[in-house]
């Protein structure tokens, strides 16, 4: 339980942010757009490797890739331990989509959500990895929401997330 305990303010946030998607769901009258979520999948892997590609082509340093390395080790050991903790990924977008989606796509709410969600990864990833997810989730709230609408991303959100797992967990791959 130990390890359970450090994580958890974040898990506190992301409950938190369970409740205040829910709630933008019911108050909203969000509908599932269930034909949304394959091409939800494949635009938020297109946009994270693309993303991640543009970052590639920008030195790091060998103790930069050594701390990522070691973060993602122990985050991957955490939910092998934990498992059911990644149930709480629609948190995430509660507490960083919905104020966007709320404020009507602002663009200063919108940049800074996006950078804020992103930085919040420096726990599993390295400042790099953190910015490509900050543009990678400002693209995906200006372009991709507006059309498929919060929920359906979530769910996307949350089905990619447990497949990366999965791979993270079972093979124990060094990024």
């Amino acid at each position: 339980m130990k390890g359970f305990f450090k994580y958890w303010r974040g898990h506190l946030l992301k409950t938190l942010g369970i409740f205040i998607l829910v709630y933008w769901c019911i108050s909203a009258e969000e509908k599932l757009k269930f034909n949304w979520i394959p091409v939800l999948m494949l635009t938020y892997v297109f946009l994270m490797g693309v993303s991640f590609y543009v970052a590639s082509r920008f030195p790091v340093s060998e103790e930069s890739i050594k701390r990522t390395n070691k973060k993602i080790s122990l985050y991957s050991a955490f939910l092998k331990k934990y498992p059911l903790s990644i149930l709480l990924v629609p948190g995430e977008d509660g507490l960083f989509f919905v104020p966007v989606v709320a404020s009507g796509f602002r663009l200063d709410v919108l940049v800074a959500f996006s950078l804020i969600f992103g930085l919040l990864h420096v726990t599993s990833r390295s400042i790099r990895d953190c910015l490509v997810v900050s543009f990678t989730s400002g693209l995906i709230l200006y372009l991709v929401i507006p059309l498929s609408g919060i929920l359906a991303w979530t769910v996307s959100h949350l089905l990619c997330d447990l497949i990366i797992v999965a791979i993270l967990c079972r093979k124990r791959i060094q990024i």
